[in-house]
């Protein structure tokens, strides 16, 4: 999400056919102002609020578009240093599910402060497998039911990665991970 250049604007045209024949639309791309992602991933856009959360792994934080005032805000997870994901808890202002190295935590955010901290561990990553002990939750979205499903991956300085040592989970509402194998894919 965040560019080297400073003033790069991208123009894409889509053609949409509707009942009154072709409508040419165009859009324009822009990068948010003052990202300060060196690796900004996991966009989540809340349209209720008008916002963009997404993180930035590398560094443990979680990042805040605000559309109406075209201001980013970021905030540092205290005592985190890789994150994966954000989503919004429904119902819950200022608290977000997030991918945080090897747990899935609530984390607590008022949207401006530069530091906010895990309040609650809900699940680790695989447990009592040593081939997982290098892994970290990666990617993570909600379906429409609310049910979280989140993937991990090996840490960035492990160099080896498999198949067999990534993996996709789903939790829902009891907090219970159930780990999502190709098998269970095809039942």
């Amino acid at each position: 999400m965040r560019s080297t250049a400073q003033n790069i604007s991208i123009s894409l045209v889509a053609s949409v056919t509707s009942d009154d024949g072709d409508k040419i639309m165009s859009y324009k791309v822009e990068p948010l102002p003052n990202s300060v992602a060196d690796l900004g991933e996991a966009p989540h856009w809340d349209i209720a609020t008008q916002n963009l959360y997404y993180v930035d792994i590398v560094n443990g934080k979680l990042l805040r578009y605000d559309y109406n005032e075209n201001k980013v805000y970021h905030c540092k997870i205290e005592n985190v240093s890789v994150v994966g994901f954000v989503v919004p808890v429904e119902g819950e202002a200022n608290q977000f599910v997030v991918g945080a190295e090897r747990d899935i935590s609530i984390v607590e955010w008022d949207g401006f402060s530069e530091t906010c901290k895990v309040v609650k561990v809900l699940a680790q990553v695989e447990q009592g497998d040593e081939i997982y002990d290098g892994n970290r939750f990666n990617d993570g979205k909600c379906d429409p039911r609310g049910r979280l499903y989140a993937g991990t991956m090996r840490y960035f300085e492990i160099t080896s990665s498999s198949a067999e040592e990534n993996s996709t989970s789903t939790m829902e509402e009891a907090w219970k991970l159930s780990r999502i194998t190709l098998e269970s894919l095809m039942a």
